[in-house]
């Protein structure tokens, strides 16, 4: 993988890819992303913003689940992907304004992480976060629609959690700092395509196949925290960016759901089941709790 860098009055380097060889979905890259890097280049060119594919057709398969650890445990159970990458396709000149992608349209459903480079270093399969953090973008758990494109090239993350197939329109454009449309550029249109083949067990937090003591310990043991966006391992299923009832409460609905893991399996006959009564007490004592601790 070759590199040119070239200094434009975004501020920001732009970076050219002169990729004469991608590995595949064995290889270093691919194994983490899910296939083939296909490149979405961006040009401005005559007042014309222009977006052309790598690879028009192409509809990647996401891959997973896995068990990440920080902050890529947002893709944890879920199928995932991150073939696409934004990259230049030459140098230009905005005169300090910048690039921004906008979300016009997609499935519910479909999730969008800040991203950047990956690589399974050490033959690990785990991609390095770098010096990206897995933000959530597009929409995802409320974040904004509009992402700027930072002028290098940025492979982010898709992730889902119900089979099916996926799309999600896009709006690049040049704007100010704000992200507010220079009307002097015409926008360029761009689409992306998935499809998933996995099902995520909801309120399995540790990822080990199955919701249960595990689960709830890692969702009272944040109890009032806040914490990355959509962390399982931090026990915010719900995306809030905090761990409070509804993190418990989808613990609790998917109690004993999947396959416990044979060190800790109960005997068929002695299987347990939590009463609702139970969570209920848990759910008032903790909510009692919460708002104390928010009334001090």
């Amino acid at each position: 993988m070759f590199h040119l860098c070239t200094q434009t009055s975004m501020g920001r380097p732009i970076v050219l890819s002169l990729c004469a060889l991608l590995l595949s979905s064995g290889g270093a890259h691919g194994q983490t992303l899910g296939g083939f890097m296909s490149h979405v280049n961006i040009g401005v060119s005559g007042g014309q913003v222009l977006v052309f594919k790598d690879d028009p057709a192409l509809i990647p398969d996401m891959i997973g689940p896995d068990a990440f650890e920080a902050p890529f445990s947002v893709l944890n159970d879920k199928g995932y992907n991150a073939q696409f990458g934004w990259t230049a396709l030459f140098p230009f000149d905005l005169q300090g304004d910048l690039i921004w992608i906008e979300l016009l349209d997609q499935t519910p459903g479909l999730q969008s992480f800040q991203g950047g480079f990956a690589s399974d270093s050490g033959g690990t399969g785990v991609p390095d976060p770098g010096d990206q953090p897995m933000a959530p973008i597009f929409g995802t758990f409320g974040s904004p629609s509009i992402w700027n494109w930072s002028g290098s090239m940025t492979h982010n993350w898709y992730a889902a959690t119900e089979p099916g197939d996926y799309f999600a329109d896009y709006r690049v454009y040049v704007g100010d700092a704000l992200g507010v449309l220079n009307n002097a550029y015409t926008p360029a249109l761009v689409t992306f395509e998935f499809t998933n083949t996995h099902q995520q067990l909801i309120g399995d937090l540790n990822t080990d196949g199955f919701v249960g003591i595990g689960d709830l310990n890692i969702a009272l043991g944040n109890w009032n925290q806040t914490t990355q966006q959509g962390d399982p391992l931090t026990g915010d299923p719900s995306g809030d960016g905090f761990v409070g009832i509804e993190d418990l409460n989808t613990v609790l609905g998917k109690w004993n759901a999947g396959t416990p893991p044979p060190s800790v399996a109960p005997p068929a006959d002695q299987a347990v089941v939590p009463e609702p009564a139970t969570g209920l007490l848990w759910i008032g004592f903790l909510t009692m709790g919460r708002r104390g601790r928010h009334a001090v």
